[in-house]
């Protein structure tokens, strides 16, 4: 496990009355998703500290800093930094512990999925999954050469005032440092009849003085974070020619390109040791070559411990939040059931096609369906309500579909209240009479298929764990259910 380095001072975590330290970095704290305080040392936290690659603000109460969080429904690993120290904790909850987190992973690695923000570590029992850092590198690695190629023919330069020591008193004088060294030096201040200096009756002359001049710079936040990013991308294309075979070719030719500009003078000329900061600049704003690396340079910030020019080796998946992650669990476990293949090498929301398709049947993942298919009936109005279910069904023989939810939360064995109110929704806007919501029922061998029917309407409750046997359940137990609306 690569892990940062260890932490010179105490933190501590407040969670329902008990405090746990985690200085310590040999052993991992595992505490409960739900809302927790940290108390970290104000000396540390004073400067800046992150949670997971973002920025927090601790309120000082005494000579400790207080962090409020809420990490209800976080399962997973975190990364915490304090100035200069870094520390790590994990959070689980009894609906799908770390290694339930672990088995849904694993259960997603062959389709490259990456989710964003949390970071899980990649140890020996780890979910390292470099398939997710290919897929991220093999769309943005040819965009990201061709932009840091146009900004190394092109850069911002920025003016600049630099200062030196001279003989002569032409030029731009700086006196208040002109004084300074003087002062520091009586050497430097000879007698002399026209000197510009005086002191009481006399009149002197400086042999040495400071001088300011304008200089144009490349060395700008912008184009530091720009080496940054290059560096990061060439050391993950080195990393990865053994994950596919295919496209090897092309992301090292990328990489390449990368490297040729990182040697232009204008981009050696940049200083490599020098931190950058979170904030976005007005240039990353307004110039598109900037605003677009400053994206990709974000998405490696969430992705990876710190900045992304110290970290190169041990890649690893990360989550966004556990709903998330179920949500494509569920997909691929219905997808793996039916016989569906993915139509696309990655997987996302909000694509206006189906992410899997089988011989009679595709499956929409978290996207509003086509409208041949079904669409709301708000749709029709003003004020279109543009549902996305996570997942629709679709029969391409009967024309006919259902719509599954999949809700990281449970009552015990049984769907939470909430999430079935939540998935109601879907009976009215869309003006069905069915749908189904998976869940994680706390008992991973809990497999009861259970039915809330009343006035005609029926809501299904289909547990679903991250077990080895899951796709054999679904083929078993649930798709019958399913068939019986798609196909009658």
């Amino acid at each position: 496990m690569v892990m940062p380095h260890r932490a010179a001072a105490s933190v501590s975590i407040i969670q329902d009355g008990r405090s746990t330290d985690i200085s310590s970095q040999d052993d991992i704290v595992t505490v409960a998703s739900s809302p927790l305080v940290l108390v970290v040392p104000w000396s540390n936290a004073e400067g800046s500290v992150e949670i997971d690659g973002a920025c927090v603000k601790p309120v000082r109460q005494g000579r400790s800093g207080i962090l409020s969080l809420d990490f209800s429904r976080s399962v997973g690993f975190h990364h915490l930094r304090i100035g200069r120290d870094a520390y790590a904790f994990a959070t689980e909850d009894s609906k799908a512990r770390i290694a339930g987190v672990l088995a849904m992973i694993s259960a997603l690695r062959d389709n490259g999925l990456s989710f964003g923000r949390q970071l899980f570590f990649a140890d020996g029992s780890s979910i390292s999954d470099e398939r997710a850092d290919f897929t991220w590198l093999w769309r943005w690695l040819p965009d990201i050469a061709r932009t840091v190629e146009e900004i190394a023919n092109r850069p911002l330069v920025a003016r600049t005032l630099e200062t030196k020591q001279s003989d002569h008193l032409g030029g731009r004088l700086d006196v208040p440092a002109t004084l300074r060294l003087l002062r520091r030096d009586r050497t430097l201040v000879e007698y002399h009849e026209a000197g510009i200096l005086r002191a009481g009756e006399g009149r002197y002359q400086p042999r040495k003085v400071v001088l300011r001049r304008s200089k144009r710079t490349a060395d700008t936040v912008e184009n530091r974070r720009v080496v940054l990013l290059a560096q990061y991308c060439i050391a993950l294309a080195r990393t990865l020619q053994s994950v596919r075979a295919s496209g090897s070719a092309q992301m090292s030719a990328n990489a390449e390109r990368l490297s040729r500009a990182l040697r232009t003078p204008t981009l050696m000329s940049i200083r490599r040791s020098i931190a950058v900061g979170a904030a976005r600049t007005p240039t990353e704003l307004f110039d598109r070559r900037y605003a677009f690396l400053y994206e990709r340079y974000q998405e490696v910030q969430r992705a990876r411990w710190g900045d992304p020019s110290t970290r190169f080796s041990a890649l690893a998946s990360f989550v966004k939040h556990s709903d998330e992650l179920y949500q494509a669990f569920v997909l691929i476990s219905l997808a793996a059931a039916i016989g569906a293949a993915p139509t696309d090498e990655r997987l996302a929301a909000r694509r206006p096609y189906a992410s899997f398709k089988g011989a009679e049947v595709e499956l929409y993942y978290d996207t509003e369906p086509p409208s041949e298919i079904v669409t709301t009936w708000r749709n029709a109005t003003t004020r279109p309500d543009h549902a996305r279910p996570d997942i629709v069904i679709h029969d391409t023989v009967t024309g006919r579909f259902v719509i599954l939810d999949a809700k990281y939360r449970n009552d015990e064995n049984r769907a939470s209240a909430d999430s079935l109110t939540e998935v109601q929704y879907y009976l009215n806007t869309f003006s069905i009479s069915v749908a189904f919501i998976c869940y994680p029922p706390s008992d991973t061998l809990f497999r009861d298929v259970r039915v809330l029917a009343a006035r005609g309407d029926e809501l299904w409750e289909v547990p679903l764990s991250p077990t080895s046997d899951v796709v054999d359940f679904v083929r078993g137990n649930v798709l019958p259910i399913l068939q019986r609306y798609l196909r009658s």
